[in-house]
């Protein structure tokens, strides 16, 4: 009987990785898929994206603002400087801001947080009354803050407009470049396209051709760019307005218009994060007896409702330019870098009386006797562009663009 030998060979498979990394690689996308994901993209409806480029330029650590609700902090309205939003909810009917002084602007007395919040459109939910500035909605948290023009005087809106914010879209702004908008994405090419079923079955292949899309052949962002270019020195405002791609113009329109695309709601850490607090002073006291006492002496004066550590910001104070003639007595105007002009705030700080035992010439008060102090921001890097602006210049601007 014969037998028969089997010579198993043996050998050895040496790897520096993985064995089964080459299998575990995912696999190249198909052309198919590379233009799927392209239609979902062209297809997708966008946020309003907030600005990362602020003027407003706080440490990495931030500043204590403990105990504020009101902050100041790039608008939702584009390129137009600085709004006010809350952190905080209120309800129909709750005073934000209590009465405060008036400045003669174009010979109208105007209260003066009614100068500094902006007028929306649509998003109108503060309205200036002889108690204050009062919610005339509910607020939500995270909310600019806007008053709504049809409840001033009519004169309040050509003032608003060429002296208060001259940077803000008229509402004319708006519609026109809606009908920008409307019109381009009308006139342009459109494509029907099918989206491919993720499995191969019958009923999804056959369910496909009842939903087709249509998808622009063109990229709308080029037509935009050419008229951007064109009203860059027309009407910078409008061109603020447009989109700059297909995408953008897009979500314009399924949100109903450039004025509903902005993004008027913030988060809470968003706001704290780019703002600075403007609601750290208030008229009244929470002392109802020192607040008494000032009110028999027949004066006034600005408290905090939150502790506040020596060192820390107490609030912003947002400065209006004005002529030395026409300054009112008792605001606490300072005077600008310019000669013959101060900057009046436009808050409670305008109430800020000197401490006990200062006199009116230019001796400072003692520490003992003071217990704040007025100084440049050091976080509104905007400030450090008008340090040149002659008086004429700054007179023109009004605002100390924008805030201190």
């Amino acid at each position: 009987m014969g037998f028969f030998g089997i010579l198993f060979a043996f050998g050895v498979w040496y790897s520096s990785g993985d064995p089964w990394e080459e299998l575990n690689k995912p696999k190249p996308k198909s052309l198919q898929q590379l233009y799927q994901e392209d239609i979902q993209r062209q297809l997708q409806i966008l946020e309003p994206a907030l600005p990362t480029d602020g003027k407003i330029q706080l440490p990495p650590e931030g500043i204590n603002s403990d105990g504020c609700d009101l902050f100041l902090t790039e608008s939702a309205i584009p390129q137009s400087g600085f709004g006010v939003f809350t952190t905080r909810a209120f309800e129909d009917g709750d005073v934000i801001f209590g009465q405060s002084h008036s400045l003669e602007v174009q010979g109208m007395d105007i209260p003066i947080h009614a100068m500094l919040l902006k007028q929306h459109p649509h998003f109108g939910n503060v309205q200036s009354t002889k108690n204050g500035i009062v919610a005339k909605r509910n607020i939500e948290i995270g909310e600019e803050l806007y008053i709504d023009l049809n409840d001033m005087d009519q004169q309040f809106a050509s003032v608003y407009f060429d002296v208060l914010h001259p940077l803000d879209p008229l509402n004319e702004d708006y519609e026109k470049a809606d009908n920008i908008v409307n019109d381009i994405m009308e006139a342009i090419p459109y494509a029907t396209v099918y989206e491919t079923p993720k499995r191969k079955n019958y009923k999804q292949r056959s369910d496909r051709k009842k939903n087709p899309k249509q998808i622009p052949s063109v990229d709308a962002g080029r037509l935009f760019a050419v008229i951007k270019d064109a009203l860059e020195k027309y009407n910078s405002k409008l061109e603020n307005l447009l989109p700059d791609t297909t995408v953008l113009a897009n979500s314009i329109i399924e949100k109903e218009g450039t004025a509903q695309f902005i993004s008027n709601h913030r988060s809470v850490e968003w706001i704290t994060k780019n703002g600075i607090c403007l609601g750290g002073i208030s008229y009244q006291s929470s002392c109802p007896t020192k607040q008494a006492m000032m009110e028999h002496d027949g004066g006034e004066g600005a408290f905090t409702p939150r502790s506040v550590a020596a060192g820390e910001v107490i609030a912003t104070a947002p400065l209006y330019a004005m002529p030395v003639e026409e300054v009112p007595v008792d605001r606490n105007c300072i005077p600008a870098p310019v000669t013959g002009v101060f900057l009046c705030p436009l808050s409670f700080a305008s109430s800020i009386q000197k401490g006990g035992g200062c006199d009116d010439g230019s001796e400072e008060c003692s520490s003992k006797a003071a217990n704040a102090n007025y100084q440049w921001s050091q976080y509104n890097t905007g400030n450090q562009s008008r340090n040149d602006l002659s008086a004429h210049e700054l007179l023109k601007v009004r605002f100390y663009r924008r805030w201190s």
